[in-house]
């Protein structure tokens, strides 16, 4: 009777584990049509939930890095676009059954450099959110930013509880074509206190430096600039900060097109 019984148990799990079988293949080939995947130049397709897929594809004739991303749903046959992005999608992960896209920053236009960030997916609409990735000062990373320009002037630097800017504008040295107009710039956490912030060809008054700055953020800053080639200087920026441990960055366009760096702490 018991061997009977298991008997009947395996047969209940085979028929279970062949139906599904056979519903994500009906899925798979759906998908197929409905995205003509086999005129693609490449496509993959990744199941994130009992019913749900992730769709990326290449278009032959397309012009963007970043592949087309759909998502499916097996029982409502309903299919959403996610919303394109200028940054490079390096990986897509599935956290708690929901899509993020992860970017290191790197625009596929212009080859802008933004910090590392995350992008949450709304399934309904395709719409993505921005997340932030805050980084431990004391982790040391070297992140490179922003896009190369001959010649920089530093507007001034703004202050408050939590954030630091610098903003930018033109010199009568500097080329301003492809927008997205911002200098090289490096930054990284240096300890569990202090930040540094360095800077390509970067013209400024020495006089009106602190002009923005209330101290209540930054205790110290300190400038020092170092001569590479005829053509390359680096401003040196080391800022100490008042209570907080991590950061990250963020650019805020201007009025002139130019990019100004926000340093954002928690």
């Amino acid at each position: 009777m018991k061997k009977s019984i298991k008997i009947l148990w395996l047969a209940c799990i085979c028929l279970i584990l062949a139906s599904c079988a056979k519903e994500e293949e009906s899925s798979i080939a759906d998908m197929m049509v409905l995205y003509d995947l086999e005129d693609k130049a490449s496509f993959t397709i990744k199941q994130y939930s009992d019913s749900s897929y992730l769709v990326a594809c290449f278009e032959e004739d397309g012009v963007s890095m970043n592949p087309y991303y759909y998502l499916y749903n097996a029982q409502t046959h309903q299919s959403v676009g996610i919303e394109q992005h200028i940054e490079l999608i390096d990986r897509v992960d599935v956290i708690d059954g929901r899509i993020r896209l992860h970017t290191e920053g790197k625009n596929i236009l212009n080859g802008f450099r933004d910090f590392p960030c995350d992008f949450s997916v709304d399934e309904s609409t395709g719409l993505t959110g921005h997340l932030s990735i805050f980084e431990p000062l004391s982790n040391r990373q070297i992140y490179t930013l922003g896009n190369y320009l001959n010649q920089t002037r530093l507007e001034g630097i703004q202050e408050t509880d939590h954030t630091i800017r610098f903003g930018f504008g033109a010199t009568e040295e500097t080329i301003l074509a492809g927008g997205m107009f911002c200098p090289n710039i490096t930054v990284q956490g240096v300890d569990e206190d202090t930040i540094s912030v360095t800077i390509e060809n970067l013209v400024y008054d020495k006089d009106n430096l602190q002009n923005g700055l209330t101290n209540d953020l930054i205790s110290n800053i300190s400038v020092d600039n170092v001569t590479w080639t005829d053509d390359l200087t680096k401003t040196h920026f080391l800022i100490d900060l008042v209570d907080v441990s991590r950061y990250t960055c963020d650019f805020v366009e201007d009025e002139d097109g130019f990019y100004e760096l926000e340093l954002i702490f928690e």
